[in-house]
């Protein structure tokens, strides 16, 4: 009986958060125009937890570095992009990254990226944590 009140007393004082369940679908990386040293990097992640999760930078060991951005339509037809300061998923939701929206740039590659070569994607949430894809 004393170990139940403990445990009781431990779960009252020490709750027990929820921990975010990130996964990445559909993964992958534009093709190279005109041999630029930058890729669009699109997928679909998805939190199946019980939290929100804010990823706040992105990285990738094949570039020197790596943003999280989104198209934006202008008034004129034109199209800009737009660095993102964060990108919140909701808990138990997705978000397309997806021509057109969302995306992570590579930007400065380090080697050209063929068909098929895998590409690590780490995203990085504002508490610290860190998600490779």
């Amino acid at each position: 009986m004393k170990f139940l009140t403990l445990f009781t007393f431990m779960l009252a004082v020490f709750p027990v958060w929820a921990e975010p369940i990130i996964s990445a679908e559909n993964v992958w990386v534009r093709t190279a125009i005109n041999n630029q040293r930058m890729r669009a990097v699109y997928m679909i992640l998805k939190n199946d937890g019980d939290i929100p999760i804010t990823f706040i930078k992105a990285s990738s060991p094949y570039s020197e570095r790596a943003k999280l951005q989104e198209n934006s339509m202008q008034a004129n037809g034109s199209i800009s992009l737009i660095d993102l300061e964060k990108v919140i998923i909701p808990a138990k939701s997705a978000l397309a990254f997806e021509k057109g929206g969302h995306h992570i740039m590579l930007i400065g590659l380090k080697q050209e990226l063929i068909v098929g070569f895998e590409v690590p994607i780490t995203l990085i949430t504002d508490d610290g944590n860190e998600y490779t894809f």
